[in-house]
């Protein structure tokens, strides 16, 4: 995990283990945006890529991806 967390890249990791909890916890130590336990980084069909460190800023690929590009706007007037 050292190891892993010392770049500036972070977008994916990897955990091979015949232990998946102990997997789950080596992956919540990982700065990477996305960790593959026994499997490649990426989630299922439809959900977000992110990317960490200087691999990437927020996420995108998914609903959550395309709020980022959103701007919030009050308008107000009189009644």
């Amino acid at each position: 995990v050292e190891k892993a967390n010392e770049g500036n890249y972070a977008l994916g990791g990897a955990i091979f283990t015949k232990d998946i909890q102990r997997g789950k916890k080596m992956a919540h130590q990982m700065k990477s945006g996305m960790i593959g336990i026994n499997r490649g980084p990426g989630g299922a069909k439809g959900s977000a890529w992110v990317g960490a460190g200087q691999s990437g800023y927020g996420f995108h690929g998914s609903k959550e991806g395309h709020r980022q590009f959103a701007q919030l706007r009050i308008v107000s007037s009189p009644l």
